[in-house]
């Protein structure tokens, strides 16, 4: 049997369009970009109507939040809407009225903002990571009392988040108002979830009507680290084509004949540093047969794939069938040092035993060992299983023992 497995480059285009409209409501907030003095820090929101609107909260409080980025800085205009505004002397968090916005880059800087609004004669407090912030510290903020409750505008410069930069897709955000009618334990209305910037949200267009895709054939689609840089990026599998966007978008072509044919995709972290691969299992046709892949993905440099592995993972010839099995496990040098899979990463163990196998024999097998992945494990082999460890963009071969014979136990080293 032949097949294929290069993939086909697509296409990579910049994207400079403001585009937040081509997104359902349900979706997360967009930050507009803007021209560089859009914001002024004054607290009064007059220049941000007609900028997209997130409104969260209850009954009792309220929150209607917009954002926008330039070249220098994301900025943020929230009204509170709260009958009932209340602060207290003293520098005590519980049981007062105050705004809480955590910023953060996937693989880079964060920080968190905490505005406590001046009211009744009490001047209004501001922190940033927990320290008291000045007129002339390293965030803008300024709050105004307004006839339903107050509003805030704060500017965070990007050389305060480490790996922030226009071409970035999103940032975290955990934004809360803590309301002291209800304790102030918890934000009564509040959005905690990715900031889309909306460079990236024109990409996304483009991408879809390059690739040819519909929101709905979406496989998958991942917000984080993806090739170990600051800053995250946008991976979406869709149709027969991954892609990648940031403020510009690319995609390479899987090689399948069809949509499902992509029989498996997602973000793992195999590496243990927090950088995501993309992990895909599909399926190819040929010579009245078939067989499945698995291919994992890296990223470098933001936008450009690397295919890490490949490894053939079942194969069928009418009646004929073969399969390896395949997971993922706690890293071999993070279990010796009793770390967690989620601190210590995941390595990829595959196996095979003689009830994988139906239809063949070691005598009647005659197919020619792949040559353009990984072939596949067969029963009669010396090495019957296979242990990858990932470092870098690099998979690493590692021994593995035999699987153990079914319904008994595998004996401990």
């Amino acid at each position: 049997m032949r097949y294929v497995v290069a993939v086909v480059i697509g296409c990579s285009l910049a994207v400079s369009t403001n585009a937040w409209a081509v997104l359902p409501e349900e979706s997360p907030p967009v930050c507009e970009f803007v021209e560089s003095g859009f914001v002024e820090v004054d607290g009064l929101l007059e220049e941000w109507r007609g900028v997209h609107t997130h409104r969260a909260g209850s009954k009792g409080a309220r929150i209607a939040m917009r954002c926008v980025y330039d070249q220098d800085a994301l900025h943020f205009g929230i009204y509170v809407r709260d009958q009932d505004v209340f602060r207290r002397p003293g520098k005590a968090a519980r049981n007062q009225d105050r705004m809480s916005l955590q910023v953060s880059i996937p693989g880079g800087g964060e920080g968190t903002l905490e505005v406590f609004p001046g009211v009744d004669g009490i001047d209004p407090m501001r922190r940033w990571n927990g320290r008291p912030l000045s007129d002339d510290g390293p965030v803008s903020v300024e709050d105004s009392l307004q006839e339903d409750g107050w509003s805030m505008e704060a500017s965070v410069p990007m050389r305060q988040l480490k790996g922030f930069s226009t071409s970035l897709p999103s940032v975290e955000a955990e934004i809360a108002y803590h309301d002291a009618d209800r304790g102030g334990g918890g934000g009564t209305g509040s959005y905690r979830g990715p900031l889309l910037l909306s460079a990236s949200v024109a990409a996304y267009r483009g991408f879809l009507e390059a690739a040819k895709l519909r929101p709905s054939d979406i496989r998958l689609d991942a917000i984080a680290d993806f090739d170990g840089m600051p800053g995250a990026e946008r991976v979406i599998v869709g149709g027969t084509v991954m892609g990648v966007i940031t403020d510009r978008f690319a995609y390479v072509g899987l090689p399948v004949r069809a949509a499902k044919d992509i029989l498996r995709a997602e973000a793992v972290d195999l590496r243990g540093d927090g950088t995501k691969s993309l992990l895909i299992e599909l399926r190819q046709h040929g010579g009245g047969g078939s067989r499945d892949l698995l291919m994992v993905w890296g990223l470098a440099d933001h936008a450009n794939f690397l295919q890490i592995l490949t490894q053939e993972v079942r194969k069928q010839l009418g009646a004929r069938k073969m399969r390896n099995r395949w997971s993922l496990v706690p890293k071999a040098d993070a279990a010796r040092r009793g770390k967690s899979k989620a601190s210590g990463g995941q390595d990829l163990l595959l196996e095979v035993g003689p009830d994988d196998v139906r239809g063949w024999t070691e005598e009647s097998y005659l197919e020619t060992p792949a040559s353009d992945v990984r072939p596949i494990l067969k029963p009669w082999d010396v090495e019957t299983a296979l242990r990858f460890a990932f470092e870098g963009n690099t998979a690493l071969p590692q021994d593995a023992e035999p699987p153990a014979p079914r319904g008994k136990r595998r004996k401990k080293r």
